[in-house]
């Protein structure tokens, strides 16, 4: 699991994403306090991912 900051995302948008969809987990901060998280979906069960999330 790795957190990232606002900032980061922005200038490292395209690497952040390469990484999760590898299966790596994204915690997104502002300010050093976490807000939301990016995770990878399967196509099978995309439902149950996103609900399960929530």
């Amino acid at each position: 699991m790795k957190f990232v900051g606002v900032r980061e995302l922005k200038n490292k948008t395209d690497q952040i994403l390469s990484a999760v969809q590898k299966g790596e987990k994204v915690i997104l901060t502002e300010r050093g306090e976490p807000f939301a998280a990016i995770a990878r979906l399967r196509e099978e069960g995309i439902e149950d991912d996103i609900w399960n999330q929530v």
